[in-house]
């Protein structure tokens, strides 16, 4: 289950997996959905481009549809998408989670 953390280190990344040995203190769970927190990954020029080979990532009734965000999942994940900067191990677990999460809009 992932977490969002208040530390005394700022360099760590706000996400991280609970479990023995944590470096983090006052750990909230919290709800993930597509609106605050899949939509604003996708940056407006990733959307443009995706748009005309049927990919809608801003539209939240698109990617609830495990098979569209198992494609966007892959992407990101492999580092095809985006083509210029690779997503970031947190950012990826972060779509994952809304995944598993059953999409909540």
């Amino acid at each position: 289950m992932w977490y969002w953390a208040f530390t005394r280190d700022d360099s760590l990344p706000p996400f991280h997996k609970n479990g023995p040995g944590s470096r983090f203190e006052g750990e909230i769970k919290m709800a993930v959905s597509y609106a605050a927190d899949i939509r604003p990954l996708f940056r407006d020029g990733d959307i443009k481009c995706m748009k005309p080979a049927g990919v809608h990532l801003d539209d939240p009734a698109w990617m609830s549809v495990p098979a569209n965000a198992q494609l966007v999942l892959h992407a990101v994940s492999s580092g095809k998408m985006p083509p210029d900067t690779p997503w970031s191990k947190e950012r990826v677990a972060l779509l994952q989670q809304w995944m598993t999460a059953g999409y909540p809009k």
